[in-house]
């Protein structure tokens, strides 16, 4: 009877490490999951520092077709990733306004960049009129320009240089920032 009851502790035993093992596992993989997708969410757009902007088309308020080329900056070109349900978005636009008069005289173009979706595509242009936006609005309706340019959220904001170079790619938006995006549009100008 006492070897009987030394095996079931045994086992017993057993069974609690090996559950322990596998809950602990489990925990790791889970937390190595998360780490990756932040990895990826963090570093992804990093990579797209230095590469290549290429040309897209996408339709304007007025419904005409216009493409990246025609409408890019001579020095600079800023595109805003936005949407008209984003709370920051709608405090951060009036920032861009501020500097894309600031700016156009030096050659720099500020690109409004709707990622509203059909259901929202009335919604644009009186959302545009009312925060009093005066630089070329695009409408990405089916989210390619988005995707082409890896923004996963929105305020998106992209500075490509005149060599089409994306020097710049800010993700979100909180009050301030847009004096860091200010001088860092003054640096690049400098060049």
């Amino acid at each position: 009877m006492g070897t009987s009851l030394v095996v079931k502790m045994l086992s017993f035993c057993d069974n609690i490490i090996h559950n322990s093992v596998h809950t602990c596992l489990r925990k790791k993989q889970s937390t190595m999951k998360k780490l990756l997708s932040l990895f990826v969410i963090i570093l992804l757009p990093m990579g797209l520092v230095a590469q290549k902007a290429h040309n897209f088309k996408l339709k304007n308020l007025n419904n005409q077709t216009v493409s990246y080329v025609e409408l890019k900056g001579n020095k600079l070109t800023v595109m805003d990733f936005w949407a008209t349900w984003c709370k920051p978005c709608v405090k951060s636009i009036p920032k861009f306004i501020e500097m894309n008069d600031e700016f156009e005289s030096e050659g720099v173009q500020f690109l409004g960049i709707s990622i509203d979706g059909p259901r929202n595509l009335s919604k644009v242009k009186p959302f545009a009129k009312s925060l009093g936006i005066n630089y070329p609005i695009l409408l990405d309706m089916d989210n390619n320009v988005m995707t082409r340019f890896r923004v996963q959220a929105v305020p998106t904001l992209l500075i490509i240089n005149s060599d089409d170079k994306i020097v710049l790619f800010h993700e979100g938006y909180k009050p301030g920032e847009e004096k860091l995006i200010r001088k860092e549009i003054l640096k690049l100008l400098e060049k």
